[in-house]
């Protein structure tokens, strides 16, 4: 899939970002047991069709969190991991009004080579 969107869509998702997401460097241990760090962005919501929506058209997944108090209500987060959150986190910045300072943080004690983002579609 290409990560090419109109602008529009892209401020939709910077408002959901700066709104009801973050970004995130996970700790995270491949099947060697080697610990790496992987950004990500989530994206919580109670709407599963706005997930489904982020799914479709900037990759990732959408989990499920159902609620044990029936006054609750079901909530849905979508996330993106590695390269594709790298990618998203620079292009969405410069539309952020709460939290650019936060996609910083994705890229403290990442290789250099995990952040080369130049002349990428994922």
């Amino acid at each position: 899939m290409e990560l090419i969107h109109q602008r529009e869509d892209m401020s939709y998702l910077a408002g959901l970002v700066d709104g009801e997401g973050c970004f995130y460097l996970a700790n995270s241990r491949n099947g060697h047991g080697i610990y790496h760090r992987q950004p990500r962005i989530i994206v919580s919501n109670t709407n599963k069709d706005v997930m489904d929506w982020l799914k479709d058209n900037f990759g990732g997944y959408v989990t499920t969190t159902y609620k044990k108090n029936p006054k609750h209500k079901t909530m849905y987060q979508w996330i993106v991991v590695g390269q594709r959150a790298l990618m998203l986190a620079n292009w969405l910045k410069p539309l952020l009004i709460i939290k650019p300072n936060e996609v910083d943080k994705l890229f403290v004690g990442l290789p250099p080579e995990s952040v080369s983002l130049e002349q990428k579609t994922i």
